[in-house]
């Protein structure tokens, strides 16, 4: 298993508990190297350009509950943009949120970067505000691990093994997964305190 969430259930469904080992994921060798020194000069204005940035990294599918990492937007500082990274995996669902975002007036702030893999990956991490990640379901998350390994904040949904992850108050928040409003507070309260001891603490600590 993955997780100890995934092992529990797996025990859940009749497994012998003896029988199941729990190796974690690790994360790639891009993630321990100096993202700042190794990505070109021409995709590091690229990301400049784009100004604040929150980020969520995963497929486009409606697993990964991206309209609830929307609709939090209209609640969040005008400045701040939300950057979706990975692949489209159901163009119904990219054409639902594509038309959410409009709805919403957020064609400026939300943006579908594409794919990004290897050192370029983590250096759109890195330099992200804070990472997000509403998910409905996760058997571990692979992205999260990355964003706590640039040492950013994330904020996720307390489901599946999301909570072993991120620890609610620890080294980011948990919050039920469709609640928008308290998901924008969260990243509020990320953002307005960069400076305050909790939070570097938080950050150095990831």
């Amino acid at each position: 298993a993955i997780s100890k969430w995934e092992r529990n259930e797996i025990v859940k469904n009749g497994v012998n508990r003896g029988l199941i080992k729990t190796i974690s994921n690790g994360v790639e060798d891009e993630a321990l190297k100096n993202a700042d020194q190794l990505v070109d000069k021409k995709f590091k204005l690229k990301v400049k350009a784009f100004g604040k940035y929150i980020i969520q990294v995963g497929r486009i599918h409606p697993i990964k509950n991206y309209e609830t990492s929307i609709k939090a937007m209209i609640h969040v500082d005008s400045s701040i943009k939300y950057l979706i990274v990975g692949p489209i995996q159901d163009r119904r669902y990219k054409a639902y949120l594509d038309s959410l975002i409009k709805d919403l007036l957020l064609e400026n702030r939300v943006k579908f970067w594409g794919e990004a893999s290897g050192i370029r990956k983590y250096y759109l991490i890195k330099h992200a505000q804070l990472m997000i990640h509403m998910a409905l379901w996760e058997s571990y998350c692979n992205a999260v691990h990355e964003g706590l390994s640039q040492g950013l904040i994330c904020i996720v949904s307390n489901s599946s093994a999301l909570p072993y992850l991120v620890k609610d108050g620890v080294n980011g928040f948990c919050i039920d997964t469709k609640d928008h409003k308290t998901l924008a507070s969260k990243i509020n309260y990320v953002l307005n305190n960069k400076k305050n001891k909790k939070i570097r603490d938080m950050e150095s600590n990831n």
